[in-house]
């Protein structure tokens, strides 16, 4: 796995794949509809079938095998046939980032329906046990599936591969009914600390229609954050924008895929490196026991959660919650369970720069802007309570600039 996903300044360890054996591989391409020369493949059926020279001929293969929990909290139902590959890694710079592609059988009948297979990339700091989901559209919590890039929404995305079918007078090269364009998965992380990606798949309601995502090779690198900005500007703006495609653009892009191909992709049944386990049925979060952050359990109150708790950092003499923490407290939002509540506290705090009286208001700034995120999302403010630290309770060292960056925070607290 090193070998195929790894690019520059990722260190990797502990890799291991959850599923049926077939539903994963790596995946070799010559001149198909996608843009990637190889990488990974993890499918809710068997990988193999995305070949049309290798595939069955059916259009889903049941599995028989679990679903995964951090899927079942983003779509609030049973999910199944899970196919998932997750270790640690440790990043040289500030910015994580992989290319990806998503396709499914499912498009474009079930689009809008309750059968909407999904995948995630649930990124955990191994340290403060804040966990996000990456397989989002850019500057939202709105995951990618069939509903929400499809021939109406972010169209410009999509490639509708009907016209590839055996009946169809192009020979085609993907045995699947629509794909994205290439995607980035990205996020922020702290240079040479331990986290986890867990990238995962699994179909939604029920076994049928197999849905993929293809993972570019050697994508999954990190550089300096402004670095990835400027790559990626172009990428990350389209998300912002309602515009129409023209009808110039549309036949550009169907020109891009009009290839006369039969056998140029082709996967392979195997890794070389990753254990293989047949339950498929996990949580990112279920760490080893003694790394778990623990609390008494009470009578008839639910034991803590890993998302129960979240910093968030704001920028030098700054109140406002920057883009990158937006997404981030969006991302966790997602996994919290919102019926065992008891309350929520939110705590702000601030750096030694100034006076005690300023750094005091400043943090309580902070915490507004959060408290009030919260209230946006329809949490009871009865739950609530708002708190101003200001310098009182450094975490880090004030002398230093990075020691300042991590008491510029604002902490949330759920109890159940």
């Amino acid at each position: 796995m090193n070998e195929v996903l790894l690019g520059n300044g990722i260190k990797a360890e502990k890799v291991v794949y959850r599923g049926a054996f077939e539903s994963k591989g790596v995946f070799v391409n010559e001149s198909t509809p996608v843009p990637f020369e190889g990488g990974v493949v993890l499918s809710t059926g068997i990988a193999a079938n995305l070949s049309v020279s290798h595939s069955t001929g059916r259009n889903y293969e049941e599995m028989d095998s679990k679903g995964d929990k951090d899927l079942n909290s983003i779509v609030r139902l049973n999910t199944y046939d899970a196919a998932g590959l997750e270790f640690d890694f440790v990043a040289e710079q500030d910015m994580v980032s992989f290319s990806y592609i998503f396709g499914s059988k499912e498009y474009p009948e079930f689009v809008y329906s309750g059968f909407n297979d999904i995948f995630g990339f649930f990124l955990a700091d191994m340290e403060t046990y804040e966990m996000w989901n990456l397989a989002v559209i850019p500057n939202t919590n709105t995951p990618i599936t069939i509903n929400t890039i499809n021939d109406e929404q972010h169209k410009e995305y999509y490639v509708d591969n009907i016209r590839f079918h055996p009946t169809s007078e192009v020979k085609h090269t993907l045995r699947t009914d629509g794909f994205t364009k290439p995607l980035v998965a990205y996020h922020e992380v702290i240079p040479g600390r331990k986290y986890r990606i867990k990238m995962v798949i699994a179909d939604v309601s029920d076994r049928k229609l197999d849905s993929f995502v293809l993972i570019q090779s050697s994508s999954f690198k990190s550089q300096d954050k402004e670095e990835f900005f400027a790559e990626n500007k172009d990428f990350i703006e389209s998300f912002s924008s309602d515009t129409e495609i023209t009808q110039n653009q549309t036949e550009t892009v169907e020109n891009e895929i009009n290839i006369d191909v039969d056998t140029a992709f082709l996967v392979k049944d195997e890794f070389t490196e990753e254990t293989t386990v047949d339950e498929a049925d996990s949580k990112l979060v279920d760490f080893p026991k003694s790394e778990i952050k623990t609390t008494t359990v009470v009578k008839d109150k639910p034991q803590m959660l890993a998302s129960d708790s979240i910093t968030i950092y704001f920028d030098f003499n700054h109140s406002e919650i920057k883009k990158s923490e937006l997404q981030k407290l969006n991302s966790w939002f997602l996994q919290v369970d919102n019926e065992t509540i008891q309350s929520i506290k939110v705590v702000g705090h601030a750096d030694a720069i100034g006076s005690d009286r300023y750094n005091q208001v400043l943090s309580e700034l902070r915490a507004k802007q959060v408290y009030d995120w919260l209230v946006k999302k329809q949490i009871d403010n009865k739950l609530l309570s708002l708190e101003s630290a200001g310098e009182k309770f450094p975490i880090g060292d004030n002398e230093t600039g990075s020691g300042r960056a991590k008491n510029r925070r604002v902490t949330i607290h759920i109890d159940r």
